[in-house]
């Protein structure tokens, strides 16, 4: 039933492009209408809700790490179900791409939301927000869908842009971490504006193990995989062999970078032994790959709260966390010269290297904190009357 699904999706996109543009736009109005019916009733029946609502949360990870904000919002008007399943046996051994783990985790998503009769459905970034999407179609259950921290910073090529456009626009909001990513989702997926919101990426408390650092001596740090510019910053590194840089990366993304003697590279590292290293280093590197890429928020705001200085590539993915000169150093993309000399500069001033991650660290506590993210979630509960307002 499934590859049926799939394949009438496909052999749509072969038809007219105004048979599909008038079906996304079709669709798209029932699903914003049904939306503001839905919300519309749940406030007309009562200001302070009278039973337990279900709210499912689809992620990645079964951990604490995804369940925070449950203990943050204390009521027994909610009821919080999250779903995780790996797939077993030699079928999810042999299967990388695409991504069993993520399908599952939606499929079951999907099904604990008709299951409850769900009030809410939750996904947590892009592809298990497409699953969830796709299978509450294929299943027919009719549930509001948020996708928090939506984020694809690669164009799609025109069969996954046209698959996505088409099942997306059953999603009621997208949470997005920069002002790029609500223009790019708009052009890519014919979102409507008033679909996507924009919240800067927020954390809590960082957590570092062990206390002391692992890593001895003096050196700079770059962290990530994703639209990473590491050969940029690996030739900078080559004119600076008196300056130590520790990468930590995928190892699927580290196999063909050439290593110089001041570089060491640290693959598959656990979280908080990444955190322990950007902690202990004297600032962080974030090179991106091109000037529109909507990426990096992550392992940015850990740094700034962190109180790190950052050196990172002009883009307008990071226009909303960055000021140059204030909260950190910016160059043009792929311009090796640039970054070794800001590197150096920064390296051989640590006056200038500690305001500025002062600088970064009062902006993250102002603008990217816990609380503001517990906010922001109860607001959007209690303006679906799940959640009496406090």
């Amino acid at each position: 039933m499934l590859l049926t699904r799939i394949r009438n999706l496909v052999w749509t996109a072969n038809q007219s492009d105004t048979s599909a543009a008038y079906s996304v736009a079709n669709s798209s109005a029932v699903a914003e209408n049904h939306y503001r019916q839905t919300v519309s009733d749940r406030r007309s029946e009562a200001s302070t809700p009278t039973q337990q609502a279900n709210v499912v949360c689809c992620t990645m990870n079964d951990n604490a790490d995804q369940r925070w904000f449950c203990d943050q919002i204390e009521s027994d008007q909610i009821s919080w179900h999250f779903t995780y399943r790996k797939p077993l046996g030699l079928l999810g051994k042999l299967i990388k791409r695409p991504n069993l783990q993520k399908i599952y985790s939606s499929f079951w998503a999907v099904k604990m939301a008709k299951a409850k009769n769900a009030d809410l459905l939750i996904s947590h970034e892009a592809e298990l927000t497409f699953w969830c999407a796709f299978f509450s179609r294929v299943l027919r259950v009719k549930v509001e869908h948020i996708a928090f921290a939506f984020n694809y910073p690669f164009q799609p090529s025109r069969l996954r842009r046209f698959l996505m456009t088409q099942v997306l626009d059953s999603v009621n909001r997208f949470v997005v971490s920069s002002s790029i990513e609500k223009q790019l989702y708009q052009q890519y997926f014919k979102l409507p504006a008033d679909r996507i919101e924009v919240q800067l990426w927020k954390m809590g408390h960082i957590d570092y193990a062990p206390e002391q650092p692992i890593e001895l001596g003096d050196y700079i740090c770059a962290v990530g995989q994703y639209g990473r510019d590491y050969p940029t910053l690996i030739s900078a590194m080559e004119q600076l062999p008196d300056i130590k840089l520790i990468l930590i990366n995928r190892s699927h993304n580290s196999a063909e970078l050439p290593v110089p003697p001041n570089v060491k590279v640290l693959t598959d590292v656990e979280g908080d032994q990444a955190m322990n290293m950007l902690n202990f280093s004297r600032f962080m590197v974030l090179p991106l790959m091109n000037s529109q890429m909507p990426t990096g928020h992550i392992t940015l705001v850990a740094a700034m709260k962190l109180s790190k200085a950052i050196i990172i590539t002009r883009s307008r993915g990071i226009l909303d966390y960055v000021e140059d000169g204030h909260t950190a150093l910016t160059y043009q993309p792929a311009d090796v010269d640039a970054l070794a000399r800001l590197i150096r500069n920064l390296w051989t001033d640590p006056a200038k290297s500690q305001l500025i991650g002062e600088n970064a660290k009062a902006f993250a506590e102002q603008n990217c904190s816990e609380v503001s993210a517990i906010n922001h979630l109860k607001n959007m509960l209690v303006e679906r009357g799940l959640l009496a307002p406090s």
